[in-house]
């Protein structure tokens, strides 16, 4: 990956995806695994239910470290509180510390 690539060239590079694909690319890459399945069927019906994650990951797109990104994701995390059943429960939401994780891959 060149110097200075953004989270989102990175991704997209590396999983072979256009800039229009990345978001729904890393909101599945990045879902907790245990409630994948059920996520999947979820976002049939009520896509909206992911709003909040889309947002987190458009202000991670442009990041260029690892650590911008961990940094990112923290202060959305702070502003953002998995509130409700299906988020908080039932965990149907990306996983912060896989986006995290998935940064450090990438990035560094």
């Amino acid at each position: 990956m060149k110097a200075g690539a953004t989270f989102r060239e990175a991704f997209c590079a590396r999983y072979k995806c256009t800039a229009e694909e990345y978001a729904l690319r890393v909101l599945w890459r990045t879902h907790h695994r245990r409630s994948l399945p059920l996520g999947r069927l979820i976002w049939g019906y009520n896509p909206g239910l992911y709003d909040a994650d889309l947002e987190m990951i458009a202000a991670v797109a442009d990041c260029q470290t690892a650590a911008e990104l961990a940094a990112e994701v923290s202060d959305f995390r702070y502003h953002h509180h998995s509130l409700g059943f299906w988020r908080k429960v039932l965990h149907v939401r990306v996983s912060g510390q896989r986006l995290v994780n998935l940064g450090a891959k990438l990035l560094d």
